[in-house]
């Protein structure tokens, strides 16, 4: 298995936090939101020694769902999930000015899920949730370790079981438990814990969409200062 890493420029940010599904059979699912905890140690991101903690981000996840290429799958009425060792997968991060994009050839331990009980009335104790998780070891003997989740008992706002589907949501509310995590050792060495502010599954939001998530990141300002420079 090998990992592929690719340094960009903040720039094309806009890759990051408007991916979608790049072919049939996959989804991707995008968490901006403010690190809680986290030291980039050999500068993955930038400065090596660097303490996260506090700084904006984006991880967009994309995954294979085709249960076929999956060890295990679970489908009821309020759930589907494929989950165990499973084929490939890309995440793309972007924080301190940097977008670095890994890609997996396969997974050793991985999980996708979504529920939508809260959407039907919570008639089975359970919250309307998103999660993509992966982990693959590296051929030098590091590994990557990725996952974005998003839940809630109280808020609809999964409307179906297709993984297929587009949802761009709001999560800063009291009603949902989020986190993204991100750890990369090995000759390269960087991890994070963050909450996320917004979630997004195969979404490409329309322009004002996306002006929101740019202001729970922080970024209208440094976007209006770039377009009155180019006027």
């Amino acid at each position: 298995m090998k990992i592929k890493m690719v340094a960009a420029a903040a720039a094309v940010v806009l890759s990051a936090v408007t991916a979608q599904a790049v072919a049939a059979g996959t989804w991707t699912v995008t968490a901006t939101g403010t690190i809680t905890a986290g030291t980039d140690y050999t500068g993955v991101f930038g400065t090596a020694g660097l303490s996260l903690a506090g700084l904006t981000y984006a991880q967009s996840i994309t995954s294979s769902i085709d249960p076929a290429l999956w060890g295990r799958e679970e489908v009821t009425s309020y759930y589907n999930y494929v989950f165990s060792n499973g084929p490939g997968f890309t995440d793309t991060v972007t924080l301190n000015g940097h977008t670095v994009t890994f890609t997996a050839t396969d997974t050793d331990n991985g999980r996708q899920f979504i529920s939508n009980d809260a959407s039907q009335g919570g008639a089975h104790g359970g919250a309307d949730h998103v999660t993509t998780s992966q982990s693959a070891w590296l051929a030098g003997g590091g590994t990557l370790e990725v996952s974005n989740f998003v839940y809630s008992y109280d808020t609809a706002f999964v409307p179906t079981l297709n993984f297929g589907q587009t949802i761009l949501q709001n999560t800063t509310g009291a009603s949902f438990t989020t986190s993204a995590s991100f750890t990369l050792t090995g000759t390269q060495h960087a991890e994070f814990l963050g909450k996320i502010d917004v979630i997004s599954v195969n979404a490409v939001p329309e322009p004002e969409a996306y002006a929101m998530l740019l202001a729970g990141m922080g970024w209208v300002g440094f976007a209006a200062r770039r377009k009155r420079m180019r006027s």
